[in-house]
Order: structure tokens, then C-alpha cells, then sequence
């Protein structure tokens, strides 16, 4: 996965008078906070949900978030057409 979003984003997110030092860095930037918010999620999130509601009782609740993700992506979608 992180291969493939550097190469996405050196070839669509980031313009030709882009340096190369800067655009490898900006990924790296993006990856590394994508990280971060990855552990916060599970620490600060996941885990005191699990604690409470079990792991069946967050199964459902992975489906909502997954809803929420694939409704905001159509919505973005349709908005660029």
C-alpha cells in the first residue's frame, strides 16, 4: 500500500515543478501522519470500544464506518463528474 500511494501521489498529486526532495518528502509527511492517526484510532478509539461493547458488538459498528467511507467517496465521485 505505501508504494502504490507514493507512486499514485508523485505522478498525480504533485505537479512536474515539484521538486523531487519536496515531493518525496510531502509523502513521506503524508504516510507518517496516516500512521499516527492509525494508532490513535486503535488506542483511543478501537480499544475502549472493544472493552465495552465486545469484539461481536464492533463488528456491526465496522460496518457503519465502511458505510461512511463508501458514501463520502460516491459523494466526491459524482461531485468531480
Amino acid at each position: 500500500m505505501p508504494a502504490t500511494f507514493a507512486l499514485y501521489a508523485e505522478r498525480v498529486l504533485f505537479t512536474q515543478s515539484v521538486p523531487p526532495d519536496q515531493i518525496q518528502f510531502a509523502i513521506g509527511l503524508m504516510l507518517t501522519l496516516y500512521g499516527l492517526m492509525t494508532v490513535i484510532t486503535q488506542v483511543g478509539f478501537l480499544r475502549p470500544l472493544g472493552q465495552r461493547l465486545g469484539e461481536r458488538g464492533l463488528v456491526p459498528s465496522q460496518y457503519g464506518i465502511d458505510g461512511l467511507y463508501l458514501n463520502q467517496a460516491i459523494i466526491y465521485t459524482f461531485q468531480s463528474i
